[in-house]
C-alpha cells in the first residue's frame, strides 16, 4: 500500500482509491476520491461551512444522501434498516442503516451499473413512477415540520451529523424556500438545524406533499391520504402528519370527516418520531397516463356529498376562473380576456374569495369552465360529468393531469 500526502487534488484523484481529508490534524471526511475532493473544493474557502462539517457539536446535518424508497423492513438487524426490494440492483445485499457505530451505505462507485444509472436519475430529478401501495414503518426518523422532509440519522466517529434523506419527501426548491436548507456549488445539501436529542413517543401517518402550495397536489397527496387513512385504518393512538393548512383546506378536511383530534400538531421545527407510516402511492413526479389513484376521486365525491347534501344550488353556469397570484402562471392580456368573457356571458371567478363549500357548489353548477392549466381547473374534480372544461395552455405544453381527470368524469375536455 502507498500513502500519498498532498494538496494536489488532481494527483490525489488520479492515483488514490480512498481519501482521508484532514484539517488541523482532525479527520473531516473519509471516502471515495471524487466525492471527498468535490466537498473539499466546495468548502476550503468557506470557514464557517468547514467548521460545521468537522465540528462534533450536533448543530445540523449534511451533506445529505438521497435515498429513493422501495421497501423499508422492520427486523432485528438494525434500528432503521432500509433495503432495496430488488437486490439485483446491488453488487451485494447492501443496506442503509442508522446503527451509529457501523454505518452502511450504497457506494455509488462500487454499485452495479444499473444502480448507478438509477441514482443519477434520482439526483437529477428525473423521477419515475413508483409502485409502492402499502405503508412502511420508519422507526425513529426525523421530520422537518417546515418542509415535510424525512431523515434517517447516519452517524459514526468519522461521519458526524450525516443523514439519509428520503428522496420522495424532497424537492430542489427547499434550498430556495427554507433558510435552514443550503447547497454547495456541487449540489451537496445541508440542513442548518440542530437535531432533537429525544423522540416524540407517538406514531404518525405521513400525509404531506412535495408541492403542498399547489391545490391539486395538496388534494392528491394530503387530503386523499388523510381521508384514506382515516376511513380504512384503526387510528387509535395514531395521528395524521399534515403540512400547515389554510381555512379552505381545513374545511376540505372537515368535509372528509377529519377533525382536529386526528391531526398531529408539532411542537418544534425538527422532531424525532417513534414511528412514521409512509407510502408514496400518490407520488406526483413525472407521470404516465392513468396514474391518479381512484381514491382521489372517491374522496372528492365524499366531500361534495357532505357540503352539498341537496346537490348544487344552480345549473348551467359558464365560468372563467381567473388565475391566482399564488399560482405563478398568468395570461399577458388577462384584463382584456376577462372583459371579453364577461361580454359573452361568462362569470369571472376569483377563487381566493370563496369558501370551500362555495367553491364546490360553483364547480358543481358549471356547464362550461375555462381556465389556465393548473390550480384554476383543479376543482373540476367536483364538476358534473357533462361539463365542458376548456384548458388554456401554451402550444408547447401537453395536457396530462387535466385530461386524466376529465377522462375519468366524462367531461368534454378541450
Amino acid at each position: 500500500s502507498v500513502v500519498l500526502v498532498s494538496h494536489n487534488t488532481s494527483e490525489v484523484e488520479r492515483i488514490c482509491d480512498r481519501v482521508l481529508w484532514l484539517d488541523n490534524g482532525k479527520i473531516v471526511r473519509e471516502g471515495m476520491p471524487n466525492s471527498i475532493i468535490r466537498m473539499y473544493n466546495a468548502t476550503k474557502s468557506n470557514k464557517e461551512l468547514l467548521s460545521r462539517i468537522k465540528d462534533d457539536v450536533n448543530q445540523g446535518i449534511g451533506p445529505l444522501q438521497l435515498l429513493s424508497l422501495e421497501r423499508i423492513l422492520e427486523n432485528s438487524y438494525g434500528q432503521n434498516q432500509v433495503e432495496r426490494q430488488d437486490n439485483g440492483w446491488f453488487t451485494s445485499n447492501q443496506v442503509i442503516s442508522s446503527i451509529k457505530t457501523k454505518p452502511k451505505a450504497v457506494d455509488l462507485e462500487e454499485a452495479s451499473e444499473h444502480h448507478r444509472i438509477s441514482i443519477h436519475k434520482m439526483i437529477s430529478g428525473k423521477n419515475h413512477r413508483k409502485y409502492n401501495r402499502r405503508f412502511v414503518a420508519l422507526k425513529d426518523w426525523l421530520i422537518d415540520n417546515t418542509s415535510g422532509a424525512l431523515f434517517m440519522e447516519w452517524n459514526s466517529l468519522y461521519f458526524p451529523r450525516q443523514a439519509i434523506l428520503l428522496e420522495e419527501t424532497y424537492t430542489q426548491q427547499f434550498c430556495d424556500n427554507y433558510r435552514h436548507w443550503s447547497k454547495t456549488s456541487y449540489d451537496d445539501i445541508f440542513v442548518n438545524k440542530g437535531l432533537p436529542k429525544s423522540r416524540q413517543e407517538i406514531d404518525l401517518i405521513y400525509c404531506w406533499s412535495r408541492y403542498p402550495d399547489f391545490y391539486l397536489n395538496w388534494w392528491i397527496d394530503v387530503a386523499t391520504r388523510a381521508y384514506k387513512s382515516a376511513s380504512s385504518l384503526d387510528l387509535k393512538g395514531i395521528k395524521l402528519l399534515l403540512p400547515p393548512r389554510n381555512k379552505l383546506q381545513d374545511a376540505a378536511l372537515t368535509a372528509l370527516g377529519i377533525d382536529g383530534s386526528l391531526i398531529y400538531e408539532p411542537s418544534s421545527d425538527f422532531e424525532k418520531i417513534r414511528k412514521i407510516y409512509f407510502t408514496d402511492s400518490f407520488y406526483f413526479g413525472n407521470r404516465s397516463k392513468g396514474v391518479i389513484d381512484t381514491a382521489v376521486f372517491d374522496a372528492a365525491k365524499i366531500a361534495k356529498e357532505r357540503v352539498l347534501p341537496n346537490g348544487p344550488s344552480r345549473t348551467g353556469l359558464k365560468l372563467y376562473i381567473s388565475p391566482s397570484v399564488q399560482s405563478g402562471r398568468k395570461i399577458l392580456n388577462e384584463k382584456e380576456l376577462e372583459k371579453t368573457m364577461t361580454e359573452i356571458g361568462f362569470k369571472v371567478v376569483q377563487l381566493e374569495s370563496l369558501s370551500f363549500a362555495e367553491t364546490v357548489d360553483l364547480y358543481s353548477s358549471a356547464q362550461i369552465i375555462v381556465g389556465i392549466s393548473g390550480d384554476p381547473l383543479a376543482n373540476c374534480i367536483f364538476c358534473l360529468g357533462q361539463t365542458t372544461v376548456i384548458e388554456l395552455l401554451p402550444e408547447t405544453w401537453a395536457s396530462s393531469i387535466q385530461a386524466e381527470i376529465s377522462g375519468y368524469y366524462g367531461h368534454n375536455h378541450v
